[in-house]
């Protein structure tokens, strides 16, 4: 066991991988220098050369067809796009064309290619302080992540890599330099399952990536005042994992989702509705959505605090919702 930061956890996925399988490549702006992105591709160019690890023009959609080709071709690409604002870009490249293939040749051709994302840098404003995983999420056949943990991000980032389809996995660059205990046998998790990292009895808080972080201090604050508020960590976003939200639901009877996405088709939306269907019965409240207003992200950061939901605004919910 030994303690690793985020990012070295990634690259340390990717190092894994592309030994394991010389099908794994890596393209994308800067990978060979890794000067961006938390430095997820550090060395990959010294181990591996550089006919598989590839800089790139700064052509988002471009960048998207390649890999798509190359996976069709038989390889396995890992693309680095950086910030979700520019990966509106590249939507038609994964929507209409890597995300459908699978089916519109009746699986007669899969294309994994792994796609990381970075989302919601906070205090830079409009294009790049926006958290808006959700769209990634209406896209059928593209399979979501958004790990809040090393550990998690190690392991969703190798399960991406031999997925057989298209798997996005969404960073948030305030995890970068967290660190957490990893394993020293392999690193592999399954796409689609969420995890408890806080017990309690009272009330549920579900969230992912950041904000996962924010409900633990939320859970630390209650538990100051007496309420025991259990922490579900999503980890996939698509496929969810019904089981162990229900589960948790059942057993506490109250949640609150909370995430930085906006609330309008959000995931927390998703997630409260299909909890409200599968756990109807053993709710003592109405699911609580806290998620962030439906406006442009604000550049000031004390406006961005009145739009995107606080660690006290959900101390808050919680305890409406016990109320109820």
């Amino acid at each position: 066991m030994r303690e690793v930061r985020y990012t070295e956890a990634v690259r340390e996925a990717l190092q894994e991988e592309m030994r394991r399988d010389e099908r794994v490549i890596v393209l994308g702006t800067h990978v060979r220098t890794a000067i961006a992105n938390g430095g997820i591709t550090a060395g990959l160019l010294e181990e591996f050369g550089p006919e598989r690890v590839m800089d790139t023009p700064v052509a988002e959609a471009a960048l998207a067809g390649i890999a798509a080709g190359a996976a069709v071709a038989g390889y396995r690409p890992f693309i680095v796009i950086g910030s979700l604002g520019y990966a509106l870009s590249l939507m038609d490249q994964v929507c209409n064309q890597a995300a459908k293939m699978h089916y519109t040749t009746d699986g007669e051709i899969s294309v994994p290619v792994t796609y990381w994302f970075e989302t919601s840098y906070r205090g830079w404003g409009v294009h790049h302080a926006q958290a808006i995983h959700a769209l990634w999420c209406h896209l059928p056949g593209l399979k979501v992540a958004m790990p809040s943990l090393a550990s998690d991000a190690k392991g969703l980032t190798k399960a991406a890599l031999r997925d057989d389809n298209p798997v996005a996995v969404i960073a948030h660059p305030n995890l970068f330099g967290t660190t957490s205990v990893i394993s020293d046998s392999e690193q592999l998790m399954e796409l689609g399952t969420a995890k408890i990292v806080r017990q309690g009895s009272d009330i549920t808080l579900v969230a992912c990536g950041w904000f996962m972080q924010r409900a633990l201090e939320a859970a630390e604050k209650l538990a100051v005042e007496g309420v025991s508020a259990e922490v579900l960590d999503l980890r996939s976003l698509v496929p969810l994992d019904w089981a162990t939200l229900t589960a948790s639901a059942e057993a506490t009877g109250r949640v609150i989702v909370y995430d930085q996405g906006h609330r309008s088709c959000g995931i927390a939306v998703t997630v409260a509705a299909g909890i409200q269907e599968r756990a109807f019965r053993s709710l003592k409240a109405p699911v609580v959505v806290v998620a962030t207003a439906d406006v442009p992200i604000p550049f000031n950061l004390a406006l961005e605090d009145r739009v995107v939901p606080t660690v006290d605004n959900l101390v808050q919910a919680a305890k409406a919702c016990l109320s109820y």
